[in-house]
């Protein structure tokens, strides 16, 4: 019987990350939907059956742009936060473990 090989506690705080990171783009398109409808709309109802090429990159300048603010909601304003928040914790977790060995190679 082989080692079975399973990934250091590092990776797994990255998997970790990307998820909750998935989750709140999710949370966010339903959020979206609910409270303003026509923003919604206007960045191709965005959801699991409808998530091309062009609505992927019209969701993440909304997210990353200035967009939302003209919405003038708090809530929203926390939940793109979050969102931006967990990319730079992400990205910076995987610049720290290529620069520290943390992540193995393949």
């Amino acid at each position: 019987m082989g080692t079975v090989y399973i990934a250091p506690p590092y990776v797994w705080g990255i998997f970790a990350v990307i998820v909750v990171y998935l989750g709140m783009g999710i949370y966010l398109w339903g959020y979206l939907e609910r409270a303003h409808h026509n923003t919604w709309i206007k960045l191709g109802s965005p959801s699991f059956r409808n998530f091309g090429i062009t609505n992927s990159l019209r969701f993440t300048g909304f997210v990353f742009g200035c967009e939302y603010r003209s919405l003038s909601d708090p809530r929203l304003t926390k939940i793109i936060w979050s969102i931006r928040g967990l990319f730079a914790l992400c990205a910076a977790l995987f610049i720290i473990g290529d620069i520290y060995g943390l992540i193995p190679p393949r």
